[in-house]
């Protein structure tokens, strides 16, 4: 069994001669699918000292897709704990991650956490994701509330009645004499096949008098695959939020009221 894991862990290790010294690649991916790697830095002024420092695109990749590590910000009292955690520095001006120069010897123990660091902070993108999606998701339900206020009564995580008890939906648009309106909000791929099979069951297979609409950031989301929103496009309403309010709005309106009932 070691030599399985030896083996697991060790043939997709790829070290590479460099000006600076070595390149190394690992097994380990980042949630974009790119290999998680390091460089060894020799120091030039002594021999046989080196340190491991990254591409200097992990901290611009994070803040970039909205991570905050300024000071101050929401993330920068953890950031600073995880390096201390594993012995890492951050070079501000080269926004290069690094260890301290150390002996040859010492290297091997110290990739290891070097490593661990490297997919640790990774997590911060994790943190972030659902700040954006929760943020997305409270946009569309308050945007629902204030164009419907006084109009239709608005449901949140609704279920349609014990046979749906495990098909909750994000909103229920429900006016008088009107058929309710199932709204599904698109922050993951879960999430959109749900709307699918919600609409399939309703429409066909039970019949209950509901309409069903899935709701994105956009048509270029990333959370929902495309061959998922594909489907969707081709079996079921769906609307794109970002930019769109108003627009998504009336859409809304008129899946509930028809054309007659809408109000701009």
């Amino acid at each position: 069994m070691k030599e399985q894991l030896c083996k697991a862990f060790c043939d997709e290790l790829r070290i590479t001669e460099v000006p600076l010294g070595y390149a190394v690649g690992t097994a380990f991916r980042r949630p974009d699918g790119d290999a998680v790697g390091f460089y060894i830095n020799y120091d030039r002024k002594t021999p046989g000292m080196a340190r491991l420092e990254d591409d200097g695109e992990t901290m611009p990749a994070l803040e970039a897709a909205g991570v905050d590590f300024s000071d101050g910000g929401p993330r920068s009292e953890a950031f600073s704990q995880l390096c201390a955690e594993h012995s890492v520095f951050h070079d501000v001006d080269e926004n290069v991650l690094h260890t301290q120069f150390m002996a040859e010897e010492l290297l091997p123990a110290a990739a290891v956490k070097f490593v661990a660091f490297l997919l640790r902070v990774q997590d911060f993108l994790l943190v972030t994701r659902e700040r954006v999606e929760d943020t997305f998701k409270r946009d569309v339900v308050n945007a629902v509330k204030e164009s419907f206020a006084g109009r239709a009564r608005i449901e949140t995580d609704y279920v349609f009645g014990e046979g749906y008890k495990d098909d909750p939906v994000d909103i229920a648009i429900i006016a008088e004499g009107r058929e309710p309106l199932a709204v599904f909000i698109g922050t993951s791929e879960t999430r959109a096949l749900e709307a699918l099979l919600f609409y399939d069951r309703v429409t066909y297979k039970t019949a209950m008098p509901c309409r069903v609409i899935l709701i994105v950031d956009s048509t270029h989301t990333q959370k929902v695959r495309a061959r998922t929103l594909n489907r969707v496009v081709n079996e079921m309403p769906i609307a794109a939020f970002r930019d769109e309010k108003l627009a998504v709005m009336t859409r809304l309106e008129r899946e509930v009221f028809g054309r007659q009932g809408t109000v701009h």
